[in-house]
């Protein structure tokens, strides 16, 4: 008699952490389900380090990125820094220069992608294919589609995802400052880079200080400023 009542209480035991387990695991499910969820177009989220305060001392800082589009399975996110993070120019010279070329994508997929990320990081990027856009009415070679884990807004991108001008206005990091980037007296707004070539093929679009879009910018103008794109995955972030 004792032996079946205690065979009956294993047997209890065992339905009941069976029971905990499944709700344990879908606590968890719902948590990570609702993290994505909880991520809007408009909202910011923290991805990566990298220098931004201008003092190597107490290491990178985590950056900030502005939500501007999702998936429409919800899973990804495409993203921009929330500042401006690094004063750059689009070439090295001046030179014919295309998104294809320029040096400030091989920046960005190499240099940029491989120090702002760990390597679990960088799993949850996306390899991008990026099509070439090039202005109406100009000869300007455009280059070729790439594929980009890390890159600039285009000139349609830049209209399409912010809802006008003020919504562009960005402002440099301490780090982009001290390197050299140029910054509205008063506003601290900067003017950064579109990957789109401009009305001249030594010349490339960009966002000037009052969120206005030009396409004059001389590839190796030294006084503009990189906001760097990406698409994401959410669950990866959510994760975090």
């Amino acid at each position: 008699m004792e032996k079946g009542k205690k065979h009956r209480s294993w047997i209890v035991l065992f339905l009941v952490v069976c029971v905990l387990t499944v709700l344990v695991l879908w606590g968890m499910k719902a948590f990570h389900s609702q993290a994505k969820a909880e991520v809007a177009v408009g909202d910011t989220l923290v991805f990566g380090h990298f220098e931004q305060d201008e003092n190597a001392g107490n290491g990178p800082e985590e950056i900030v990125w502005r939500v501007l589009a999702k998936s429409e399975d919800g899973e990804r996110a495409l993203v921009i820094s929330e500042q401006a993070l690094e004063r750059r120019v689009y070439q090295e010279g001046y030179i014919a220069a295309n998104w294809e070329d320029c040096t400030l994508r091989m920046w960005l997929n190499e240099a940029f992608y491989a120090d702002a990320f760990t390597e679990k990081e960088r799993e949850a990027i996306a390899a991008t294919k990026i099509e070439p856009e090039a202005i109406e009415g100009t000869d300007v070679d455009p280059g070729n589609a790439t594929e980009d884990h890390v890159f600039l807004l285009s000139i349609a991108e830049a209209d399409v995802y912010f809802s006008s001008a003020e919504d562009r206005i960005c402002t440099p990091t301490a780090h982009a400052l001290a390197q050299g980037a140029y910054s509205y007296k008063g506003s601290n707004a900067c003017w950064w880079w579109l990957r789109t070539p401009g009305s001249d093929c030594n010349v490339a679009a960009r966002v000037v200080g009052d969120g206005s879009i030009i396409a004059s910018g001389c590839v190796n103008e030294e006084l503009y400023c990189v906001r760097p794109a990406m698409w994401i995955s959410l669950e990866a972030v959510g994760a975090k």
